[in-house]
């Protein structure tokens, strides 16, 4: 068996295994194959054409179970396939049959499978380091279709760099502070994953200044979800805020807080927050949102939200 893969303009791939003849008119099925698109709607197969001078034809079977095929397209004398494999939670299943041009049909050919979707990245946590050190951090990502994936970055510290083919993060930083840092790892069909976390690098033990020193800028932070106004009023019994963000060295939480009770984390990106769900009280409830970089420096965002239960003014 051997396997050859090819990348075309469009991003699509044929990837060869060769089988040897099983029957009379049995054909060479290709196991494939990727998504032309991102987000895979179809996948290319291709196969190796039978040597016998009587052939008419080929069948493609498809099917969303193994074995058990919902048809077949006749594409005549053509060893390629473009199918539809809009649903990239399912597993499609492929099976090719020659015919001679007397009618038979041969058996199918052994069975390939694709299953798309995007890759998984793991979010590798909040990091520490210090100036001068050096450090390694390695990423790890999984792709659902064993495609090979390439990974970036943005907003590291200084002097840290990414290897776009392995994800490992390395260098010795050089200067202190709070990074904001995004990590996307993309397969050879486009599709990503992405991750945000916090890279806060401090200065080196007995170095006179410190982050807090170095930074004096607060972070900005605005409500713009459900509205950007000072006030909303709602008759649901929940809330979800969102916003942007923004800061010159890096935001290192985002909190709120309703001043008739709760109080939890938002999740937040480098430029972007959100919150869950937030329960609300009859009448006015005040929330707070606060955005505080490493050097303790904050920034509050407020909305009124008037709740209205069903029924009742």
């Amino acid at each position: 068996m051997s396997t050859v893969a090819q990348q075309s303009d469009e991003s699509s791939c044929d990837v060869r295994i060769r089988h040897g003849a099983t029957a009379l008119w049995s054909c060479l099925i290709s196991a494939l194959m990727l998504p032309t698109l991102a987000q895979a709607s179809t996948v290319t197969i291709a196969w190796n054409a039978n040597t016998e001078s009587n052939i008419g034809g080929y069948l493609v079977f498809f099917g969303t179970r193994s074995g058990n095929y919902d048809g077949y397209v006749d594409v005549g004398g053509a060893t390629t396939a473009v199918m539809n494999a809009a649903d990239s939670t399912k597993t499609y299943y492929f099976a090719i049959a020659a015919y001679s041009t007397s009618g038979l049909r041969s058996a199918l050919s052994a069975e390939v499978s694709w299953r798309g979707g995007s890759p998984s990245l793991l979010n590798p946590g909040s990091q520490t380091s210090t100036v001068g050190q050096n450090v390694r951090l390695q990423l790890s990502a999984t792709d659902p279709a064993g495609l090979a994936l390439m990974y970036r970055a943005s907003g590291l510290p200084p002097n840290l760099s990414i290897a776009n083919e392995t994800g490992t993060i390395s260098g010795n930083p050089s200067a202190a502070g709070a990074y904001a840092v995004t990590v996307i790892a993309t397969n050879a069909a486009g599709a990503s994953a992405t991750q945000s976390f916090t890279w806060t690098i401090l200065s080196p033990p007995g170095a006179p200044t410190s982050i807090a020193a170095q930074d004096s800028t607060a972070p900005t932070i605005r409500i713009t979800s459900p509205t950007s106004l000072q006030s909303y009023t709602t008759t649901s019994s929940t809330i979800s805020l969102s916003g942007t963000l923004s800061d010159n060295v890096g935001v290192v939480s985002v909190i709120w807080k309703n001043d008739r009770g709760g109080q939890g984390t938002a999740t937040f990106e480098s430029s972007s927050w959100s919150t869950a769900a937030i329960d609300l009280k009859n009448g006015p409830n005040f929330l707070t949102v606060t955005a505080s970089d490493a050097a303790r420096n904050a920034t509050s965002a407020t909305l009124t939200v008037i709740g209205k239960a069903t029924g009742k003014k």
